[in-house]
């Protein structure tokens, strides 16, 4: 289905990020509610309530967030072309479907119907946040482990401070919607569009089921922006503190290829298939923030660049 609008983008085949990232931002106009991909913009409002007077730590969190979308239904389609062992060495090891005919020229895939929320983080605040010595000093180490480690990834990305705490963040919102949506962590995914180059910055929490109806509608209710701001609250606090810590918050590395740092099974981790990078690339303290490693806490950090921005 093609929107009234559609012919208006600069679509690129190669790159599917930009153009789902792009898609997100950009508003659509004439929707029907049984289109394939219907968003509600609420950055407006998420921004509003600015206007209140809020305390210093919701303050920080309505500003780091730079834009607020709806997306009351989206399709996702899985197509399976094989499998790959979890490990580096064996990665040329691919096993494509059984399909009879070696001359087919189709895949097996499946169509699911779901909804979600996307949110990006303020571009000036990260790009002054990653700059930081500490910051990079941190985001390296796991970097240089994984370069050297036989764990690996099948897909492209880039592995960054900023691409680590957007993932951080997703996971600690799925383990925070899994109380308040209605829906088990297995049953929620991410979606992490991160680039410093094209300026990305941003993430989607979303649910399909493979019914053409759709999903039940919690998460939608969860990303209205008051309960969106209660939601990324919860999450910032449990950023702070894990149960496991300070082992949690000190180790030199966790998971496969120590490639977590501040993230295990008591804080950040998640059921395998909501997370599309094996629970790697994890770091609790790149968001609270470390007085001995000059890492600041990002909510700080938000606020600090808000009012060096207020006194120029």
């Amino acid at each position: 289905m093609r929107y009234p609008n559609i012919d208006d983008f600069d679509y690129s085949e190669l790159d599917l990020f930009a153009d789902e990232y792009k898609a997100f931002l950009t508003p659509l106009k004439q929707q029907k509610e049984d289109e394939d991909f219907v968003t509600h913009h609420k950055t407006s409002e998420w921004k509003s309530i600015l206007k209140k007077d809020l305390p210093d730590e919701l303050s920080s969190i309505v500003m780091m967030v730079d834009s607020l979308v709806i997306a009351t239904r989206l399709r996702e389609i899985q197509i399976f072309r094989g499998f790959y062992r979890v490990s580096a060495e064996d990665k040329d090891n691919f096993v494509p479907p059984d399909i009879v005919g070696s001359s087919n020229s189709w895949l097996p895939a499946i169509e699911f119907f779901g909804e979600g929320l996307f949110f990006s983080i303020r571009e000036e605040v990260l790009s002054e946040w990653e700059h930081l010595e500490g910051v990079g000093k941190r985001a390296d180490e796991i970097k240089n482990r994984y370069n050297k480690s036989d764990v690996y990834i099948f897909q492209e990305f880039e592995l960054s401070p900023r691409f680590i705490l957007l993932h951080t963040l997703a996971h600690l919102i799925i383990r925070e919607l899994e109380s308040t949506a209605g829906y088990p962590a297995a049953s929620l995914s991410e979606r992490i569009y991160c680039s410093k180059d094209q300026k990305m910055a941003g993430v989607l929490i979303y649910t399909t089921v493979a019914d053409i109806a759709g999903s039940l509608g919690g998460i939608i209710k969860s990303a209205e922006p008051r309960s969106f701001l209660s939601i990324l609250e919860g999450t910032m606090k449990k950023a702070q503190w894990c149960s496991l810590d300070p082992v949690c918050s000190e180790l030199e590395g966790q998971g496969p290829g120590w490639l977590n740092r501040a993230a295990c099974h008591a804080c950040s981790l998640v059921p395998e298939p909501s997370c599309d990078f094996g629970n790697v690339f994890l770091d609790r303290v790149l968001i609270k923030g470390s007085s001995i490693l000059g890492i600041p806490s990002f909510s700080d950090f938000v606020l600090e660049v808000a009012s060096n921005r207020k006194g120029k």
